[in-house]
């Protein structure tokens, strides 16, 4: 039996989604570590509007305080 990722509802699968894509660096490589397929992220991504963060580059700069 294949393995399956688990699903994580709403704001909470998008948010874990922005923040793989900024710790992996790009859409395809979180994508494959959240074992999704990158049209699926993106789409959940654009769905985001903009909530979580302006860029990664800022979410980083907010991290490292």
């Amino acid at each position: 039996m294949a393995w399956r990722r688990r699903s994580v509802p709403g704001r909470l699968g998008q948010l874990e989604y922005f923040v793989a894509s900024c710790g992996c660096g790009s859409f395809s490589a979180a994508a494959n570590q959240l074992l999704v397929a990158q049209p699926s992220l993106s789409q959940q991504m654009k769905r985001s509007n903009g909530n979580w963060a302006p860029s990664c580059s800022s979410a980083d700069h907010m991290v490292s305080r």
